[in-house]
């Protein structure tokens, strides 16, 4: 199978969805009114959503497996404030969250990637990757909006320091 120009399977898959995939894909006939859906919490992770969407498993572990069955090398699942799952073809990774006072998530996924991406075209390892990124994502929550609530490089390698979570390389 083919998608666009890249062939099946990728080497990383990433699994996140916008809030707006994630209320699309829910069954019309569970859907609460708007009214309702504005004033509650969604129940299921946005990645959750993704996962489920991709490989029709309702657990993150489950469908990361199973892609990672499917031929990809890794597939990362944000898990909010869980932190982060890698799952490689011989092993499965928890990365923890870091603790920060969140008033909005509006942008963590996409802090989270673009830390992500960041950390990769750096050379460093996808684990020591994840670990900046959720660094990113978690500082971007205690900010509200998208691009105001972005942090900053110096941000980001800030809180790696004062929360040391484990680095590889």
């Amino acid at each position: 199978m083919r998608v666009g120009s890249a062939s099946w399977p990728p080497r990383l898959v990433v699994v996140r969805a916008p809030l707006a995939l994630a209320k699309t894909i829910a069954s019309s006939r569970d859907r609460p009114s708007a009214k309702a859906q504005a004033k509650a919490p969604l129940k299921a992770s946005p990645a959750a959503v993704a996962s489920t969407a991709l490989t029709g498993l309702t657990d993150a572990g489950a469908a990361a497996r199973a892609l990672v069955e499917q031929g990809v090398r890794a597939v990362v699942v944000t898990l909010a404030e869980r932190g982060a799952l890698l799952t490689r073809t011989d092993r499965a990774r928890e990365f923890p969250a870091y603790a920060v006072k969140a008033v909005d998530a509006t942008a963590a996924g996409d802090a989270f990637n673009g830390a992500l991406a960041c950390a990769l075209a750096e050379g460093r390892s996808l684990e020591d990757a994840i670990v900046f990124a959720n660094a990113g994502g978690a500082l971007t929550t205690t900010k509200r909006g998208a691009q105001d609530a972005l942090p900053t490089r110096t941000e980001i390698d800030a809180l790696c320091r004062q929360q040391r979570h484990d680095l590889t390389s």
